[in-house]
């Protein structure tokens, strides 16, 4: 799926109230809507690691049974930061997913009925950096936004309590990592459904996650 998507007949339809867009992150014409997320996760975890001996051990073969303990809780916690500092680093290819999120902003702008509206994809962890499984192996990206009234279903509440708060107003939710948009990008996001409900809007960044 690529911008060209939301320009096509289907998407002018005035009295649409939910728009849920689920893409992946590969481009429909080649290439990739991240900047190589396998290798932005994995990267520094590996590559700066070093070089393991033949005479080395692994993480939790000790000489002793409290060391081994020891050693296999501070590999697992070494894990887990690191899992989520790749997913973090995660960024986008601005020139090829910007054009997407514009296109889907603008066609939610001609959508005054509009009560949810949801551009997502998720980010695959790597099993072998979630050592502990104390993550899912899943981590949503993505925006989504709220009408004044309009109650998020259960799926969102587990990604998020946030989206249960200010109901009474409009509300911008992005879990975009460590990325932010542009200003131009962000004004047209925070419009939506501004024409019918007035300028005010909650906005926040949120940290989701998929529940299994």
């Amino acid at each position: 799926m690529d911008s060209m998507f939301f320009w096509t007949p289907n998407f002018s339809v005035k009295n649409l109230e939910h728009l849920t867009v689920h893409f992946g992150t590969g481009r429909p014409s080649s290439g990739c809507y991240f900047r190589d997320p396998s290798r932005a996760i994995r990267g520094p975890f590996y590559e700066n690691a070093p070089p393991v001996s033949e005479t080395e051990v692994p993480p939790g073969y000790g000489f002793s049974e409290e060391e081994d303990a020891e050693a296999a809780i501070s590999f697992s916690l070494i894990g887990q930061r690191d899992w989520d500092g790749r997913v973090q680093e995660v960024l986008p290819d601005d020139d090829s997913l910007v054009p997407l999120i514009e296109a889907f902003g603008r066609a939610c702008l001609q959508m005054p009925m509009l009560k949810l509206a949801e551009l997502s994809t998720i980010i695959t962890v790597p099993p072998e950096l979630d050592t502990a499984r104390c993550y899912e192996d899943r981590s949503p990206w993505g925006l989504w936004y709220f009408s004044p009234g309009t109650s998020p279903g259960t799926n969102y509440l587990e990604m998020d309590l946030a989206f249960s708060e200010d109901i009474q107003h409009r509300r911008l939710f992005w879990d975009v990592k460590r990325w932010r948009s542009d200003m131009d990008l962000q004004n047209l996001l925070r419009n939506i459904g501004s024409e019918r409900y007035g300028k005010p809007l909650v906005e926040r960044f949120v940290n989701t996650w998929i529940p299994t």
